[in-house]
């Protein structure tokens, strides 16, 4: 969820279900801070593939979920993260472990993930790597 965790409240970890959803989400990223994908992975980033199991999670990939919690989709594709900050900081003090919902850029799903919520071995980290501006151009058009 974009920006569905306000800055310094709870750590979180996001996921996406593909490797295309996390190159579009980099690239949003990249947007947010004014600046470009390969000029923003200059600084050192990594790449894990992350195996999720068992997560209690916030389910809003249809409409009608987003809706019963007021987001429009306008919320989760737009700029103005508020309203998905608002979800996200609510399910926190939910206890649940994470929220799904439809991935900002518009390709696959994205999972916030709580660490404080999450219990242990239901994120496992199956591989890393570095996340060069070469990397993401790879990833990005393959």
């Amino acid at each position: 969820m974009e920006g569905g965790n306000p800055a310094g409240l709870f750590s979180a970890i996001y996921l996406a279900d593909s490797t295309q959803a996390c190159m579009v989400e980099v690239e949003r990223a990249a947007q947010a801070a004014s600046t470009t994908p390969e000029k923003m992975l200059e600084a050192s980033y990594r790449l894990h593939t992350i195996e999720a199991t068992d997560l209690a999670v916030l389910d809003l990939i249809t409409s009608d979920a987003r809706e019963a919690v007021g987001l429009e989709d306008d919320d989760i594709y737009g700029d103005d993260w508020s309203a998905c900050q608002a979800v996200g900081h609510a399910a926190w003090f939910l206890h649940v472990q994470g929220v799904l919902v439809p991935a900002a850029g518009g390709i696959g799903l994205v999972i916030t993930a709580y660490e404080q919520r999450t219990r242990p071995g239901r994120l496992h980290v199956s591989h890393s790597e570095d996340l060069t501006p070469t990397r993401y151009g790879e990833l990005r058009h393959p």
